[in-house]
């Protein structure tokens, strides 16, 4: 039935949560409170839960991963690694809307980290392989989604983070160039100076932008040799 879900059929949710009860699972909303304060012996409800995880969770997040591992594999063989992208980010909201809809909220980490691992640490590599044109074209709305999935996963943006630092070297390579006389001598130096500042600022917007400002992007510009405002 989650299957159907999952295909983009309608689901009687009511009914599924009616056979996650037989689980054992009485109250799947006020269970984990219990849980949670529980001291001492086991309670019937600390039972019940576990029923659920042996029972209902461990082979649907299984099952979960087998899907998605199969789902995954499939659409990237016909669609651009860019679609796949906004597909992966929408499967990972719609499990963790599941979850809020008819699971018990334990389930939430686990499955997510699950799915984690099959829609995005399995297709690493095609990720960060659409990073460099991704930048080249500017396309930030797509580079935010790309640092969002990869900053999920451990490690997830080194890759990232030394293309990006490369790409901010060679771009001011670039602007120095473009600059530079005819005749080969050595550009103005207020003008050099101005070529590379702009650089910074570009990239470090992009940064503020795309890469929610994170310290370690930052840090790359840094690594640049670009000149400071007041040089």
């Amino acid at each position: 039935m989650i299957e159907k879900g999952r295909n983009g059929e309608v689901i009687e949710t009511t009914l599924l949560k009616e056979v996650i009860g037989s689980f054992g699972v009485s109250s799947l909303w006020g269970l984990l409170m219990v849980v949670s304060m529980g001291q001492g012996e086991p309670s019937p409800d600390k039972a019940n839960l576990a029923i659920y995880k042996f029972q209902f969770q461990d082979p649907f997040i299984a099952n979960t991963a087998e899907y998605y591992r199969f789902e995954s594999v499939n659409f990237l063989a016909s669609q651009s690694v860019v679609d796949y992208m906004i597909r992966a980010e929408t499967r990972l909201n719609e499990e963790s809307n599941r979850v809020d809809l008819f699971l018990h909220s334990t389930t939430k980490k686990p499955l997510l980290q699950k799915c984690e691992e099959v829609l995005i640490k399995a297709h690493k590599e095609a990720l960060e392989a659409e990073f460099q044109g991704l930048i080249d074209a500017d396309r930030q709305t797509d580079l935010k989604r790309l640092y969002s999935l990869l900053s999920k996963i451990t490690p997830g943006l080194d890759v990232v983070k030394a293309k990006f630092e490369a790409h901010v070297r060679k771009a001011g390579l670039a602007s120095v160039e473009k600059i530079a006389p005819p005749n080969g001598a050595a550009p103005d130096g207020k003008v050099y100076v101005d070529a590379l500042l702009d650089v910074h600022k570009t990239y470090h917007a992009l940064v503020l932008n795309a890469f929610r400002g994170d310290a370690e992007f930052v840090r790359c510009l840094d690594n640049v040799p670009l000149p400071s405002s007041s040089g």
